[in-house]
């Protein structure tokens, strides 16, 4: 999905990931911010990730990579984030690409103003507050939870200094 005129200021490319399964991306380009999420073949779920992750930075040439350092998961979304992230580390090493984890509480404080809550349980439930959060500061309106929270870790990285403005 394509969010217009999203980011104050010029940076260079960056590439947001959410990691898990599904996964969520977001990127900027100029001032506008892209993103959406993939879902990967459980029993493919690493060859993917991987062929996903070569082709976004083949066509999008960004100048590095943050992501959602959220190592502390249940289940199989435990090794799904962990199997991701160190395929993230080779790939981003064999291109000599810049990577940086953020912190899930320092995201979510950016993005909401409050740095405790977590996905609801089901989608009945009240929404999810990085929803509400990216809505109402930027007025941006994604729709599923995963792209949130990589659209939250690109405004995150910009918007703190982890990439810095361009001619600066």
């Amino acid at each position: 999905m394509r969010h217009e005129n999203a980011i104050g200021g010029n940076y260079p490319t960056v590439l947001a990931l959410d990691l898990g399964n599904p996964f969520g991306w977001a990127v900027n380009i100029g001032r506008d911010i892209h993103g959406g999420v993939e879902k990967f073949v459980k029993a493919k779920e690493e060859s993917e990730a991987q062929r996903w992750l070569n082709d976004s930075i083949a066509l999008l040439r960004p100048s590095c990579i943050v992501f959602e350092n959220a190592p502390f998961q249940q289940g199989h979304a435990a090794q799904t984030w962990h199997s991701q992230r160190g395929i993230m580390a080779a790939v981003c090493q064999g291109y000599g690409l810049l990577y940086e984890g953020i912190a899930v509480g320092t995201i979510k404080k950016h993005i909401t103003g409050s740095g405790k809550f977590s996905k609801p349980k089901r989608k009945s439930d009240p929404e999810y507050k990085m929803l509400t959060g990216l809505r109402e500061r930027y007025k941006i309106e994604a729709t599923d939870w995963n792209e949130a929270d990589a659209i939250g870790v690109l405004l995150t990285a910009l918007e703190t200094g982890v990439v810095e403005r361009e001619g600066e």
